[in-house]
């Protein structure tokens, strides 16, 4: 089984799918607003839930950004991304494309990179 800090793949994989529905039920209630946050966190809730484990970040990123690009094309086709973007052009379409592929690269840049170890 898991540790108390480990967690298996598919709770991982099902944090990212709750996060994008409450993004999906927040942007039906307020299309007006931009919720700037959520492509950063589907993209990163999962590979922040096992990174210490055996599985890879690598696989669970992968699948974070699909389902965060999926989720910004499914609220963009329904016209619920209308809130203003901290980008200077593109709209918040733009800025959820921008986030979740800038945060899924720097989760595979640091799972790549090697790890120092403190030795305090």
């Amino acid at each position: 089984m898991t540790s108390d800090t480990e967690y298996p793949i598919g709770t991982a994989r099902l944090a990212t799918l709750g996060l994008a529905i409450v993004w999906v039920a927040a942007a039906f209630w307020r299309p007006e607003s931009t919720y700037h946050l959520a492509p950063i966190l589907i993209v990163a809730v999962a590979p922040m839930m096992l990174w210490k484990s055996n599985e890879s970040p690598l696989a669970v990123t992968r699948f974070g950004i699909i389902v965060a690009l999926a989720t910004t094309t499914l609220l963009m086709g329904l016209d619920l991304l209308r809130g203003p973007s901290l980008l200077p052009s593109g709209g918040a379409f733009a800025e959820s494309l921008v986030f979740g592929v800038a945060t899924a690269s720097v989760i595979v840049a640091a799972a790549v990179l090697p790890s120092r170890t403190s030795t305090h």
